[in-house]
This record gives structure tokens, sequence and C-alpha cells, in this order.
């Protein structure tokens, strides 16, 4: 069972979000308010974030580093009503860790919060693959002991979650729900991640991001190569 922390101004969707979390077996706690968020954060010591983007006198993104200083290593999951660009481009800029799209049904959250609680189990502090090392929290890729690249949290999922299924075929929803946070994620994004990271593979030709035709990506590592 796990502590979710509900920030967001509407009541009505954090009473109904509550009721699901609780019948899915967690404990969850909702505030309708960024004020004392720190402290409040403090004081409730959630497991997982959902954090509202948008509220009445205060923007949920420019407070995230307020709720990361109070709990540094707990996810943070943006919840939006909003699938524009600009607002998809912001949230990969904020750091968070996931982003949901209201309204959130039973299936996506419970898809999603036991995606993170296994994949939280199986990930250890460093993924090797091919001649990479991912230091997943650091959010750092390296190639024997020089770090190579930095990494934002999306990029960091993304790669780990891969890294975690050597040349086994992934589902496009899968790996939406898990970077993006819902099955429709972000095409757009998820090929920009792709093409980032073939790139950063192409000075060694051990390891490949494949896309495989309307069904999703395999991350190809040699077998001679694999750890």
């Amino acid at each position: 069972m796990s502590k979710i922390l509900i920030i967001d101004d509407d009541k009505a969707f954090c009473d109904v979000t509550v009721m699901m979390l609780r019948k899915l077996g967690h404990e969850a706690v909702a505030i309708n308010s960024l004020k004392n968020i720190s402290s409040l954060v403090l004081q409730i010591a959630p497991d997982i974030i959902l954090l509202d983007i948008e509220f009445p006198d205060a923007d949920g993104i420019r407070r995230l580093p307020d709720v990361r200083m109070a709990a540094p290593d707990t996810p943070v999951i943006l919840i939006t009503n909003h699938v524009e660009d600009e607002y998809i481009s912001r949230v990969l800029k904020s750091h968070a860790d996931y982003m949901l799209h209201k309204p959130i049904g039973l299936a996506t959250l419970k898809e999603l919060l036991n995606r993170f609680t296994k994949t939280k189990a199986l990930f250890t502090d460093y993924i090797c693959f091919g001649n990479y090392t991912l230091d997943v929290k650091a959010h750092e890729l390296k190639m024997g002991d020089e770090v190579i690249e930095t990494l934002t949290p999306q990029e960091c999922r993304f790669m780990s979650f891969l890294a975690s299924h050597p040349n086994e075929v992934l589902t496009s929803e899968e790996i939406n729900l898990y970077v993006w946070g819902d099955e429709v994620g972000n095409s757009h994004g998820t090929y920009n991640l792709k093409s980032k990271f073939n790139k950063i593979f192409s000075r060694n030709k051990n390891v490949e991001i494949i896309t495989m035709n309307r069904i999703g990506l395999r991350l190809q590592v040699l077998k001679e190569q694999l750890p």
C-alpha cells in the first residue's frame, strides 16, 4: 500500500480520486491549495504526489521546486485538462516524473500505480545494457566511467523502461503509460526521445532503439554485449 497525496483545487476531482485510490488499496490524502505546500508535504510524507498544474491563484509547475525540496525522492505526477503542445512542453521542462490527463479513469490509475510500484521494485540504481550504464537515481547515462548525458526525468524513465527489457518488444501503450502517464501519450515526444538516444548510441553500434511498426519499440542490444 502506498500513500498518495493529491494537490488540486477541484474538490470534486479530489473526492473521486481519493475514492478510487482507496478502492485500489492505497492511502489517499487530498489538499486543495498550494498554501504552505512544503510543510504539508513534509508532514504527510507521501510515496507519490499528484499535482495539478492550474490553481486560481498559483501555478503548479512553478511550485514544483517547493514540492521537490520537501520530498526530493518522491515521484510527482502532474495532472491537467490540457493536451496542447504548450502545456506538454512545460511539463517536459518541469522535471516532473509523469503527466496524467483528466479525467483519470480507474483502470488508468491502477495500471500507472501498479507499473510504478513494480518497476520501482525491479529497478536497481544502475541498469547495464551493451556498453552503457544508466544511473537511475542520478539520471545519468554513462559509458564506462564517463557521463555522456544527463537526462530529464522523462528521458530517464523512457530509457530505464527499455533498458530493463532488452531485446523485448514493448507496446506503444505500455511506453506511453509509463513515460507520459496515459495510453494515448505523446507520440511526438516519444519519437524525439527515440531519436535522441539513437543519436547517442550511434557512437557504438551494439545498441539501437528499433521501431516495430504498429506495435511499439524494442531496445536492440547485441547478445554478446548483454550484461
